[in-house]
């Protein structure tokens, strides 16, 4: 009797401690789950980056814990309670603001699939920095900016739109946002009007600018970099502010046009990417090679274009990590003494092309971040016959190819011809233009239904250098842009 009676008084003993040791676990294992420890080893690792909560990706199966319905399967980043502040060699510390707002807007995004696919319309931005510099502004004038205004203003075109599923896509409204030099902000066409964070979106496309500094000129980035600038927005602390109030964004330079097929065409991912053309055996497996030296996730996807068409929360994600990445490629990846690149230099100091080059750091960049932070990628987000369409191309209809890139050629359309040609009038008799057989074969408003891509590009340039040069070339000469 008085054994059982121990053995009970055992059993409850035990069971009271099991339930204790339960709840202490409980009440700890958050604590514990919420912190990133790193060893010695690592934290001395020199050759590693150390990116601030986004984890190793190869573990995480999409957002989670945020109640967001974001999953890998919809291409989403790997990750929801990132920092986006990726810390390297060099302390750089830009975004921590705008990747705070950035989670912010992404924690509130759930279900925003599905509205969008209900809308009746979207409201999408065509984002680009202008550096200072005279056919900077001519491009953009006469390139992206002549094309935007035929588009918008030619919108009953959609339904001649060669692309599947364009009838079924909402109306679409694009506003210009551009990031300029200061000086070259004076020189934009009369309706671009300034932005601020407070600006309120219109039923109506706008052509919005805000003065802004070169990342070059800030401390603790290259200042021989010009390239980098591309990422100036960056610089603005409203940006995300202004850019979750658009359905997309599509990077992009300045050298480019869209046509009317941008109208009926959308992309099915949260993040498309134009073609890089950069992309050969050496540099692709370098690129793999210091990813994984670096920490990051790659999918083997490669040769990833500038041009970006995505989601407004991965789109300053991936901005902010490729940033700090091409800053890390340009400052470290190019020395003399690193393993694999005997013989890179022999020619300059910036490498070779195509095998290693120092100026399109930016894209090696890019590459390492979209593959990081986009899961289940695939070469079909590289939307190739969509994006970076070449201006050269005489053969495939303008109605089938939403973005042309001038790429470097001497073939007709070719943008160093035409600019130089529209700059030495301007430097000598501009109103000689306004007579030039060029000028008044296109100076009409034509439907460009039948026309290639060559045709459409070379009279929307002709066609702008009536309609909106005049707003520029009077300022152009005020502000001595142009050298005699």
């Amino acid at each position: 009797m008085a054994n059982e009676m121990f053995n009970r008084i055992n059993f409850v003993y035990i069971l009271l401690g099991f339930i204790l040791s339960s709840f202490l676990w409980i009440l700890w294992a958050p604590i514990n789950r919420n912190h990133n420890f790193y060893s010695p080893t690592q934290a001395n690792d020199k050759e590693k980056l150390r990116i601030m909560d986004i984890g190793d990706s190869r573990k995480e199966k999409g957002i989670e814990n945020n109640d967001l319905s974001l999953q890998n399967k919809d291409g989403y980043i790997h990750q929801g309670k990132t920092k986006g502040k990726l810390m390297e060699k060099n302390n750089l510390t830009i975004g921590n603001k705008n990747s705070e707002e950035v989670d912010t807007y992404l924690n509130n995004m759930s279900g925003a699939k599905n509205e969008q696919k209900n809308k009746t319309s979207l409201h999408n931005a065509i984002l680009m920095y202008i550096d200072r510099g005279d056919h900077h502004v001519i491009q953009f004038t006469l390139f992206l900016y002549a094309s935007w205004k035929y588009v918008m203003s030619h919108k009953s075109l959609k339904g001649n739109v060669t692309i599947d599923n364009a009838a079924s896509l909402p109306d679409i409204i694009f506003d210009l946002i551009v990031y300029c030099h200061p000086e070259t902000c004076k020189l934009l066409p009369l309706d671009c009007i300034p932005l601020g964070k407070d600006t309120i979106l219109e039923a109506v496309p706008r052509c919005w600018y805000t003065p802004s500094k070169s990342l070059q000129s800030q401390p603790g980035y290259p200042s021989d970099y010009g390239y980098l600038n591309t990422f100036s927005f960056l610089l603005d602390d409203n940006f995300s502010q202004i850019a979750n109030r658009y359905d997309r964004i599509l990077r992009t330079d300045t050298d480019v046009f869209i046509s009317p097929a941008i109208l009926g065409w959308l992309g099915k991912y949260p993040l498309i990417t134009g073609q890089g053309g950069y992309g050969v055996p050496f540099s692709i497996i370098r690129l793999r090679k210091i990813a994984a030296k670096l920490g990051l996730h790659h999918q083997h996807i490669s040769d990833i274009g500038s041009t970006w068409y995505a989601e407004p929360g991965i789109f300053q994600k991936v901005a902010i990590l490729a940033l700090n990445l091409s800053v890390h490629f340009y400052n470290h990846e190019f020395n003399k003494s690193l393993p694999g690149l005997e013989g890179i230099f022999d020619t300059g100091d910036d490498g070779v092309w195509p095998n290693w080059w120092r100026q399109v750091s930016t894209m090696y960049g890019s590459e390492l971040a979209i593959n990081h932070l986009i899961a289940n990628l695939t070469e079909d987000h590289k939307a190739a016959g969509y994006m970076d369409m070449a201006s050269t191309d005489g053969v495939t209809s303008v109605m089938g190819a939403p973005h042309i890139h001038c790429w470097h050629s001497d073939i007709e359309f070719n943008k160093f011809a035409f600019t130089d040609k529209i700059l030495q009038f301007i430097k000598t008799d501009v109103r000689q233009l306004w007579i030039l057989n060029d000028t008044k074969l296109y100076r009409d408003d034509m439907d460009v239904s039948g026309m290639s891509i060559r045709q459409y590009v070379t009279y929307i340039a002709w066609n702008g250098v009536l309609k909106y040069l005049p707003q520029i070339v009077g300022p152009m000469a005020q502000a001595n842009i142009i050298v005699q």
